[in-house]
């Protein structure tokens, strides 16, 4: 049996840029603007992968269609 624990992935600013492929200017806007998720960790400001994952998917549309 595997008892293993997957730990949550913390990310930088300047991680999430690259990721996202914008500048960390961009990143440090959003957060200002609380566009994006993030946690403080004193001074520091980090996000988990998993978070900005979800915030990245595309919208699911709930409409039906005929």
């Amino acid at each position: 049996m595997n008892n293993q624990v997957t730990m949550p992935q913390f990310l930088t600013v300047e991680e999430v840029a690259e990721f996202l492929r914008v500048s960390p200017r961009s990143v440090y806007d959003w957060v200002y603007k609380g566009m994006i998720p993030h946690r403080k960790a004193g001074r520091r400001t980090l996000f988990l992968l998993n978070e900005i994952l979800e915030w990245t998917a595309p919208a699911r549309d709930c409409r039906r269609r005929a």
